[in-house]
């Protein structure tokens, strides 16, 4: 846990604590200023909501004298269409969203009375399309026979998990020459790619 500080208009010093919720995250920390003041550190979290939409999800740190919070997004900068109440909750998943389009989101606090505070600084994502590129395998043959060839296709993006195929599939047999190959990658909120190259085995008496 790292702690940093950060000083009001007052003079007054906050003390939050970050806290990695995944590997990849952009971090933004801003004093908002509307009713109750209340420092916002959000969190873009880039990964899935869920297995079934695609979706990022949204944290910051708790804050002192604050009800709740409010999470509000859209697909262009400063014009927030959808809004979510997130309660006294410091993360929110934000689901439904499609695939490499960009999405801006904003974080307000509000107190018991329903006043909210100014907006966080603004932060953006989107989630990843899936790709695959697919392997090129060499063999040889001695005896011009058929030979074993084992490969794996290099899969990226997406929505885990990513289920990944090739046919011919790795561990056949493939006759001396080129013999054509087509990978195929689908992710779980139903992304699909496909690649295709060529299995080489050469003869060599």
């Amino acid at each position: 846990m790292t702690e940093w500080s950060i000083d009001r208009d007052s003079g007054a010093r906050v003390q939050l604590h970050s806290r990695t919720v995944m590997d990849r995250f952009d971090r933004d920390c801003v004093v908002a200023r509307g009713g109750r003041a209340a420092v916002l550190c959000v969190l873009l979290v880039c990964g899935p909501a869920n297995a079934t939409a695609a979706g990022l999800t949204i944290a910051w740190d708790q804050q002192g004298g604050v009800a709740g919070f409010v999470v509000s997004y859209g697909i262009e900068s400063g014009v927030y269409t959808q809004s979510i109440d997130a309660g006294a909750a410091t993360e929110q998943q934000i689901d439904g969203l499609l695939a490499d389009v960009t999405y801006y989101f904003v974080v307000r606090a509000y107190d018991t009375e329903g006043v909210m505070s100014d907006p966080s600084k603004e932060i953006s994502g989107r989630v990843p399309v899936v790709n695959i590129i697919c392997p090129a395998p060499i063999g040889t043959s001695s005896d011009g026979a058929p030979t074993r060839l084992t490969f794996s296709p290099r899969v990226g993006g997406g929505t885990a998990p990513i289920r990944r195929s090739c046919a011919p599939h790795s561990g056949s047999l493939f006759s001396v020459g080129m013999t054509p190959l087509v990978c195929e990658a689908t992710d779980a909120i139903g992304q699909h790619a496909s690649c295709s190259s060529w299995a080489m085995v050469m003869a060599f008496p």
